[in-house]
């Protein structure tokens, strides 16, 4: 069979889905990716041909992201990004249909209005992957109404033509979510084929101490310099040494930081975060998937969207420690919170038995086997 998978946003909303995809190939399928063209080369270094969808949209993307961390995103600016995304919408949709003329189903996120319309035009079966919360919903996704987006229960004529997949661990999604025949929880989907880490980054993991890892992901960040410094007066002053991943705000990238913090672009999470003390991330999807998985401790700074949420639930695991707003951290907030976690072996305990736990899910294995009963 051929999917097209079509994704927006940030890394976290296209790592599930290149995971997904690996899986459906080990099976004999055919996956094209249709991406935003900031996110579109990230698909053809696992072999996959990624098609971008739409206009640039790149500089919209950090923007927006700039807003939300920051708290300043207002009305104006929704009402701003909503006239945009419904101006490259034809454009979106028509290269959609397109590519799904000869394909056997359409894979998207949950949230994206293009789905129903797509499926409406062409009829083709419809798979939404949630990656994100429930219970959140982007204010400014749905520039075409209300009824546009899939629902958690379609009418019963639809049920058999869309798919809900939810690649979310059973430890932070109750079972109720399953009360429809169309929905599914599956765990968190991993991307197996990874990277290896570059030398300089191997050496200084294996010169000491395990070290914190930082790590914001997709955030992007008005001030990063001012951040990057409250992160090593937080190391500094706790006594710890640190890997500090650049991210979409270049963290760390143009300081000259002490030999005992480490500042990298990109390094692959499954390898890196084993190999810490404490992970402090931002509570996004795809971070908190690998930080669970890991067995690693953690400190989340929830910034924005259901990364709130997301921390919450976390919490309830017993495997981080305080949780620290963005818009409220500090380096004393921080530097207490790392002594709390990595000076304090119950919370290494409990992620170790979390790891377990989420490691026996195989979130990719269980949505590659619903997928081929429900279009079978």
């Amino acid at each position: 069979m051929k999917f097209i998978m079509a994704s927006s946003g940030s890394l976290g909303d296209v790592f599930p889905y290149i995971a997904l995809a690996i899986g459906l190939r080990k099976q004999g399928h055919e996956v094209v990716f249709a991406l935003p063209n900031h996110l579109a080369p990230l698909p053809m270094q696992h072999g996959f041909e990624s098609v971008q969808l739409g206009p640039d949209m790149q500089e919209t993307v950090l923007h927006y992201q700039v807003l939300m961390t920051e708290g300043n995103l207002t009305q104006k600016d929704i009402l701003k990004r909503n006239k945009f995304l419904a101006e490259i919408a034809p454009q979106i949709i028509q290269k959609l249909r397109s590519l799904c003329r000869r394909a056997d189903a359409l894979i998207g996120l949950y949230n994206t209005p293009f789905l129903p319309i797509i499926h409406e035009k062409t009829g083709i079966p419809i798979i939404s992957i949630r990656v994100s919360y429930p219970g959140f919903e982007d204010p400014s996704i749905n520039v075409f109404g209300a009824n546009s987006l899939p629902s958690d229960r379609p009418a019963n004529n639809e049920i058999k033509k869309h798919l809900i997949l939810n690649a979310i661990s059973r430890e932070l999604l109750a079972d109720t979510i399953e009360k429809y025949p169309n929905q599914h929880v599956t765990g968190f989907f991993f991307v197996e084929e990874e990277t290896q880490p570059k030398p300089g980054l191997v050496s200084f993991i294996e010169s000491g101490a395990p070290p914190v890892v930082i790590t914001l992901g997709s955030t992007k960040h008005q001030n990063p310099r001012e951040l990057s410094e409250l992160f090593e007066r937080a190391i500094r002053n706790a006594g710890y040494r640190a890997v500090i991943q650049y991210g979409w705000s270049g963290l760390g990238k143009d300081l000259a930081f002490s030999e005992h913090i480490y500042s990298c672009d990109y390094a692959p999470h499954r390898w890196l975060f084993p190999r810490a003390a404490c992970v402090v991330h931002h509570g996004g999807a795809g971070t908190t998937a690998a930080s669970l998985y890991s067995g690693t401790p953690a400190i989340i700074i929830p910034h924005c969207n259901d990364q709130f949420i997301i921390a919450d639930k976390v919490k309830d695991l017993h495997c981080i420690g305080p949780i620290i707003p963005y818009r409220e951290l500090t380096a004393s907030k921080l530097e207490f919170a790392l002594r709390e976690v990595i000076e304090n072996t119950r919370y290494k305990k409990a992620a170790e038995e979390i790891s377990k736990r989420i490691q026996s899910e195989n979130g990719v294995e269980k949505a590659c086997s619903l997928i081929t009963d429900f279009l079978a």
